[in-house]
């Protein structure tokens, strides 16, 4: 898992150096390999929660885990998004509710696109900078993973019975 979570980092790494000249290919390409970091540690994350449980329990913790990376990619999600709004408000002299919509319709004119692409720059940059230090604190609940497969439980020898 940890090293899907340096592949994270990497790729968030590229996304804080967003300017108002980064090209597409660079962003795809910080985003990429931030999916390809999320993959690789998602799939160990799910085995490890999984592990130890008994045949009978494995589908509903199965369920359980989707549920909750669910709803903590939607948590997250929405604190970027927060963040984002905000830093961009900060930039535009907006209230924090309007810092989306106005980066939008400034970048969508032609007349103040290349204006508002220089001032949109530096609140992107930052909200992937309060991401990768979000997810550096991942780090700390994967060191109490288990790193070893458990021992399987001890099944009773069935009795014997003499006839």
């Amino acid at each position: 898992m940890l090293p899907g979570l340096v592949v994270i980092f990497a790729g968030l790494a590229v996304l804080t150096q967003v300017g108002a000249d980064t090209s597409y290919r660079l962003l795809l390409t910080g985003l990429f390999v931030a999916g390809l970091g999320m993959g690789m540690t998602m799939m160990p994350l799910c085995a490890a929660a999984l592990r130890t449980l008994t045949e009978r329990t494995v589908a509903r913790a199965s369920t359980a885990v989707s549920i909750v990376q669910q709803g903590a990619g939607a948590i997250g999600s929405a604190i970027a998004s927060i963040i984002l709004a905000a830093l961009l408000a900060g930039k535009f002299g907006v209230p924090a509710s309007e810092g989306l919509l106005t980066a939008s319709a400034l970048l969508a004119d032609p007349r103040t696109h290349q204006a508002a692409a220089i001032a949109a720059a530096d609140p992107f940059a930052t909200t992937f900078v309060w991401t990768l230090g979000l997810a550096v604190l991942c780090v700390i609940p994967a060191f109490f993973l288990p790193r070893h497969q458990p021992l399987p439980a001890e099944t009773p020898e069935p009795e014997k019975t003499i006839s």
